[in-house]
């Protein structure tokens, strides 16, 4: 029981890197589904595919922004003001 209690925590450094490789990784997986589907939807339409991959694009732009968001709390980087202030209806 002690031996659980006195291991070291993990490095903020590990959990962003692992948090930046999953958003390349899954990335490159959306990539990989995009490509593969583009044939087949430019049968259905000409702008099926660019629209696809506007969706896919804005998901992974979002995405990358939480995980920017989150490794900013983390390294403790100061917020809009805003979000520190307490606000009441």
């Amino acid at each position: 029981m002690v031996e659980a209690l006195s291991m070291e925590r993990p490095k903020k450094r590990i959990f962003i890197a692992l948090l930046s490789l999953s958003l390349i990784v899954v990335g490159l997986l959306v990539y990989c589904v995009w490509r593969v589907s583009f044939l087949g939807l430019q049968e259905i339409s000409e702008y099926l595919p660019f629209i696809l991959g506007g969706f896919f694009a804005a998901m992974f732009l979002f995405t990358g922004l939480g995980i920017l968001g989150i490794v900013g709390a983390i390294l403790g980087v100061p917020f809009f003001p805003y979000f520190r202030e307490k606000h009441t209806l």
